[in-house]
């Protein structure tokens, strides 16, 4: 009888491997998309390249202290859509009032200065993709 129940349980178990295999592997289920892109915050290559550049030094994943706090690149894919629209409006006022990069930095790092064309570049994608996101 003991070895019923054992051969019993190993065969629901198997059962239940199976089933849970199949059932994860079927191309039928659709797969979670990637937290970008299920949190609809995608950046264009070019404006990546600019962030990249002069941006994420300080607010991205090596970024440090009051900057990485007020803005962190890496935690845009997780926020709310209205927090994702005031950081975009931020951004756009900040770059364009002269305020970011702030010149303490610059002065130590003169190559991450933006170019006007990138200022606009930046300035224009941050406020047509609050807009976007806003609709």
């Amino acid at each position: 009888m003991k070895n019923l129940v054992i051969i019993a349980g190993l065969a629901l178990i198997f059962i239940g491997l199976v089933s849970f295999k199949t059932i994860f592997n079927d191309p039928a289920i659709p797969k979670v998309p990637p937290p970008q892109e299920a949190s609809g915050f995608t950046v264009p290559d070019n404006i990546q390249s600019i962030l990249d550049k002069s941006c994420l030094p300080c607010h991205g994943t090596d970024g440090k202290y009051k900057a990485k706090m007020k803005w962190n690149y890496d935690k845009m894919p997780q926020m709310k859509t209205s927090k994702k629209i005031g950081k975009l409006s931020k951004i756009a006022t900040k770059i364009e009032k002269g305020k970011m990069p702030p010149k303490k930095f610059l002065s130590k790092n003169p190559d991450k200065q933006l170019t006007d064309q990138e200022k606009k570049t930046l300035i224009d994608w941050a406020r047509e993709y609050a807009s976007e996101l806003a609709n």
